[in-house]
């Protein structure tokens, strides 16, 4: 009986040695009254603790207490899920809030304000139209808040969508012209590649592309010689049940990268079409500006028909390049639906793939890069 008893001691000793001695996450020279900012975000504790200490070095480097010293921040993180999690709770916070803001000053909620309220567009229904229109117009934080300062992470998609639904504001202090730009270099573009990287309710603060990760010994146990290289290699039955997957539903980032593989397989269908004859050999610009001209062509096309423009109406001469596109479409979902079935699992964060991958407990998986890094 005494031995046990020593035994769960020291067991418990153990587990509570690291409580003990753990030292709370350096903030600087924080002291009471200095700046906290409450920031939402999806990224993992090592990137949530470079950005803490870039910042609050930062902020204490260009701003001064009373007494002369550097002030700097503290960030209260906030960690609940992947982008689309955090959209879903801001929608939720700002409702309830707005619920309560609404029937403080004894006025009726419709049962229906309550999904109608973040929706990009007006509702339809009068009632809610009217709260929907003072909630956009309140610009009380006492009044409705979610108390949070910013949502940090996640893609323009997930942004642009966060401002037409009303939970972000655009930066009202202009930037610095010069902030994203090193020796006249433009380090993060407005635009780039089609994408939208910066709008005055979003700053991009890195360039990133989606890759693959993989592990040497789990691809050694799989007989595979090879590393995956592109999309299509992730739907190789040799790699069935073993591919980490984020659930696009809950992860902003994955959802992009999915959404990349269709644009990918579109434009390869459209490359084929435009120039069919595989043993030619062909200036990729060309192609690429042959594509640019029937987009604006379409979108012109468009323009022109307004509200009688049918789905899919195209003019006569570029029918075949919109069937190419749509054939290229079907190929992007069939793919995400083959790599999907060689998932190992569905995890609610795409943080956590490179880190399984790394483990062994996925041989491959799609990361961001600074993920996989």
């Amino acid at each position: 009986m005494a031995r046990n008893i020593a035994i769960l001691a020291v067991l418990a000793a153990i587990i509570a040695l690291p409580f003990i001695f753990r030292q709370p996450p350096p903030q600087g020279e924080w002291r009471e009254g200095d700046p906290v900012i409450v920031i939402v975000s999806p990224h993992n504790e090592a990137i949530r603790f470079e950005f803490a200490q870039g910042f609050a070095k930062w902020h204490a480097l260009h701003f001064k207490r009373a007494d002369g010293t550097g002030q700097p921040v503290k960030i209260d993180w906030r960690n609940i899920g992947g982008t689309t999690e955090i959209s879903r709770y801001l929608a939720g916070e700002y409702a309830a809030a707005t619920r309560s803001w609404w029937t403080a000053q004894a006025k009726p909620w419709p049962g229906m304000a309550t999904d109608d309220l973040t929706k990009s567009a007006p509702p339809t229904n009068p009632d809610s139209l009217e709260i929907y229109n003072a909630y956009r117009k309140a610009d009380d934080p006492e009044a409705i808040s979610c108390k949070i300062d910013l949502f940090f992470g996640g893609g323009e998609f997930d942004h642009s969508n966060a401002f037409r639904s009303g939970f972000t504001v655009a930066v009202e202090q202009e930037l610095p012209p010069d902030l994203f730009k090193n020796d006249g270099v433009d380090l993060i573009p407005a635009t780039l590649s089609g994408e939208v990287w910066r709008t005055p309710s979003i700053t991009n603060n890195v360039v990133s592309t989606f890759d693959i990760v993989y592990n040497v010994d789990r691809l050694a146990d799989l007989r595979i010689t090879t590393p995956p290289s592109q999309w299509s290699d992730l739907a190789d039955y040799r790699y069935f049940k073993q591919v980490g997957l984020a659930d696009p539903t809950k992860s902003g980032s994955i959802a992009k990268a999915f959404e990349m593989i269709v644009h990918q397989q579109m434009h390869d269908a459209v490359f084929q079409y435009l120039h069919p004859a595989k043993n030619a050999i062909v200036d990729p610009a060309e192609i690429n500006a042959a594509i640019a001209a029937n987009e604006k062509r379409i979108d012109a096309y468009i323009k022109g028909k307004g509200k009688a423009y049918k789905r899919g109406d195209v003019p006569d001469d570029l029918k075949d390049y919109q069937a190419a596109l749509e054939q290229g479409f079907e190929n992007g979902l069939s793919l995400i639906q083959r790599i999907g079935a060689n998932a190992r699992y569905f995890t609610d964060s795409a943080s956590k793939v490179p880190i399984d991958v790394s483990m062994g407990d996925a041989a491959v998986g799609m990361a961001i890069d600074f993920y996989g890094r």
